[in-house]
């Protein structure tokens, strides 16, 4: 079984109240949206209904993501959007024991890098308009979990 994963990492990263409600309201504007798996799936351990293998999906129309939405509406920190082919190429230590295989990317590096620009650019716009995560409300837990 094949789980779809809107998070490249950071599965138990700090996040806003906000999660359905972004999901909810984006999903309702874009009913039309089209999964766009971006590697290719990663073996995600045994669970109760089997084995079962995580994959990162960008949820797209047209020129939105929802990925990008959940970081501009401060949900998420722009890290999390990072897909597993490109954290674990670059922190090989976090293939684990034994190690997983490194996933394929599967849209271009231009696709790849044109979405990563545009969260880094909703993370710097919630940011500043202190969106969720970025809240005074959540000062505290930033502060713990040290630089973004």
């Amino acid at each position: 079984m094949t789980v779809y994963c809107l998070l490249g990492t950071g599965f138990l990263a700090l996040r806003s109240h906000e999660l359905d409600k972004v999901i909810k309201t984006w999903i309702a504007d874009h009913p039309n949206a089209e999964i766009v798996p971006v590697d290719t799936p990663m073996r995600g351990g045994e669970t109760k209904w089997g084995e079962v293998a995580l994959q990162y999906v960008w949820i797209r129309s047209g020129e939105d993501f929802l990925n990008v939405a959940l970081v501009r509406a401060g949900v998420y920190a722009g890290g999390v959007m990072i897909d597993p082919a490109e954290l674990l190429t670059a922190y090989p230590q976090y293939r684990g024991v034994p190690p997983v295989e490194v996933p394929q990317r599967l849209v271009s590096d231009e696709q790849y890098q044109a979405f990563r620009q545009r969260i880094l650019d909703a993370e710097e716009l919630a940011w500043k308009e202190r969106e969720g995560i970025w809240s005074d409300e959540f000062k505290q837990y930033r502060d713990d979990e040290g630089p973004q």
